[in-house]
């Protein structure tokens, strides 16, 4: 289902011959037709030579002279980036840009103009190796020729492997097992907690082991040297790893046997879905947003052509697993510029709630986690669970061990309901968490199905998916704080479902605009969750087939109050010197159609 852009088991073959791109010493030429090189080779000034060397010294790069190269190849890549967004925007009207804002928010902007200018969108170190394959790549994809490539210093021999030759591991660019992480002193107490839980969870859904180490080597170092939070993408290789020597050029080089992962805002080092986000890059998968199939999802604005942050991949560079794009991986971006192109899925893009299916699926593909003698039948999209063969792995909204149960959550709550009429609606008014102001490490969940007769359809009226008067809720870049996340396609189950918060107006019927959603089965799921006060839903409900009349019965209009001060009104419903109070507060005055 999701579709996280691997890295393509990064690199994962044993090169011959290296690609190294040796950017030449003087400045390059307009190539015609092609964007405008000639500022690649601007002259890195002594101070931004003194803050590489610091990085450096951080383990952030192994010395000045790479990291120089890394900051020219990925100029490169800008220019490469606007030249996609140009060709996939034909016919597109999106002018969004990415704010500073989103950026910041995110993580994907960091204070340091120089670290920033290292970061390949926003929060992935590459080695100067894994540049060469982008660019050679893309810029083949666009059509550019040898010749192209050549005065960019590109040495475009195809000395790698295909990359059908790396959907065969085990090879030696992934990660032994177990797994050894550990963590710098300055990392608090409470996010070493979500760490571990974070490597619990994927030790108890794939065939991944772990060991917390301070010895080991190599081994994940989470740390907390600068700001921003970012990882190197992959297993480098044992040779990466090793000590400093004169070949490295390292004089510093305190990283020798760690594979950093910076969490350097509180963003990323309290939540599960960032952890989870720099976790996954170091495990080696990309962006979902920057899959080679991208562009059939979503539209990109013009407006953020030189940004890196919209580099799209080639099928050389990155490997799905046939999985489908899904727009609440944990590795896709919510930020400005990019819209869905199923736009009910926009606020679905950057939720960040962690792991989805999809991603796990991803996982065990590339480190080919399979049970050889499965001795379960798995149900609804699951699959046997390479940690324990005799229970599955299921999709968002099932449980049980055959995956034919409904998903209990968190807190045990949810509900299995039955639509028992067309001709009136039901309703479901329910709310999980609290309104104590608490963000919460974790989010408490709940899920219900409701359930039409074999034959039917479940259409649904919300009336209400929101926080409490007053309280603050998710904006911008996904659902992260709460929301209630809706499934009514049969044939996507194992896909994050449409992801909505705040009583988004593409939800939430009102009297005068009713948006009935309807399932494509005798079913539909939904989830409510929360990590930051409470959330209501309010949902009318009924089962319908094709043929039943697009007139909504009375009891399945939308009824809410309009003004917000109903409470103080109610003695005035029946005021005839107020006509208006019992129409603008029908629920307290009690005139909801029925």
């Amino acid at each position: 289902m999701f579709h996280i852009v691997l890295i393509s088991s990064l690199f994962a073959l044993s090169l011959a011959a290296p690609l190294n791109v040796a950017l030449p010493n003087v400045a390059l030429p307009n190539i015609n037709g092609l964007p405008d090189f000639s500022d690649i080779l601007d002259n890195v000034t002594d101070a931004v030579k003194s803050r590489m060397s610091d990085l450096a010294s951080k383990g952030i790069g192994r010395h000045v002279e790479e990291l120089i190269g890394i900051q020219k190849k990925l100029k490169i890549i800008n220019k490469i980036a606007g030249e996609q967004v140009k060709h996939a925007k034909k016919g597109n009207t999106n002018t969004a840009s990415v704010s500073d804002g989103d950026k910041d928010r995110l993580g994907k902007k960091n204070k340091d103009e120089v670290l920033d200018s290292l970061l390949f969108q926003g929060d992935m170190l590459l080695t100067e190796e894994q540049l060469d394959r982008i660019i050679e790549n893309t810029a083949q994809e666009l059509g550019w020729s040898s010749d192209v490539l050549t005065k960019l210093g590109v040495n475009s021999k195809k000395s790698r492997g295909k990359r059908q030759a790396i959907q065969s591991p085990p090879n030696d660019k992934h990660w032994a097992l177990p797994i050894s992480y550990y963590y710098d002193d300055n990392i608090p107490d409470v996010t070493r907690q979500v760490i571990r839980d974070t490597f619990a969870f994927y030790a108890n859904h794939t065939c991944l082991t772990f060991q917390e180490s301070s010895a080991a080597v190599p081994r994940i170092q989470f740390r907390n040297v600068t700001s921003g939070c970012f990882s190197y993408v992959g297993f480098l290789g044992s040779d990466w790893y090793g000590a400093p020597s004169s070949q490295t050029k390292c004089t510093v080089c305190s990283g020798a046997g760690l594979h950093p992962v910076n969490l350097g805002e509180w963003f990323c080092s309290t939540q599960i879905g960032s952890i989870s986000h720099e976790i996954f890059h170091a495990f080696g998968v990309f962006h979902h947003h920057s899959r080679s199939d991208r562009d059939n999802y979503l539209s990109l604005s013009a407006a953020n052509q030189a940004d890196n942050q919209f580099t799209k991949l080639t099928t050389s560079d990155s490997y799905n697993y046939g999985t489908m794009y899904d727009y609440g991986s944990v590795m896709h971006y919510g930020i400005g510029g990019m819209t869905a192109k199923e736009s009910l899925y926009q606020s679905t893009m950057g939720a960040g709630l962690g792991p989805q299916f999809g991603d796990i699926v991803l996982i065990n593909n590339q480190y080919q986690c399979f049970c050889q003698s499965a001795t379960v039948t798995c149900a609804n999209g699951g699959y046997p669970n390479p940690n324990a063969c005799n229970t599955c792995l299921c999709p968002g909204g099932y449980g049980g061990t055959t995956c034919s149960d409904r998903d209990p959550g968190t807190e045990g709550g949810g509900d299995t309901l039955q639509a028992t009429a067309s001709d009136s609606c039901q309703t479901l008014k329910t709310s999980i968490g609290n309104d104590d102001g608490i963000s919460n490490l974790y989010y408490q969940k709940s899920w219900f199905h409701i359930q039409a007769p074999a034959g039917k359809q479940v259409q649904l009226i919300f009336n209400q998916a929101g926080v409490s008067p007053g309280k603050s809720y998710s904006r911008g870049g996904g659902c992260n704080n709460q929301g209630v996340e809706v499934k009514l396609i049969s044939g996507q189950l194992n896909r994050t479902g449409t992801l909505f918060c705040g009583d988004d107006p593409v939800l939430v019927s009102t009297p005068s605009n009713f948006i009935p959603f309807t399932s494509d089965s005798n079913l539909a799921i939904l989830q409510i969750y929360t990590r930051l006060n409470k959330f209501n839903l309010d949902v009318k409900y009924r089962y319908v087939d094709s043929t039943t009349s697009s007139t909504l019965p009375g009891s399945c209009q939308p009824c809410k109050d309009i003004y917000s001060n109903c409470n103080e009104l109610a003695n005035y419903c029946t005021d005839p010197a107020n006509p208006e109070i019992g129409p603008n507060c029908p629920v307290t005055c009690g005139t909801c159609p029925t």
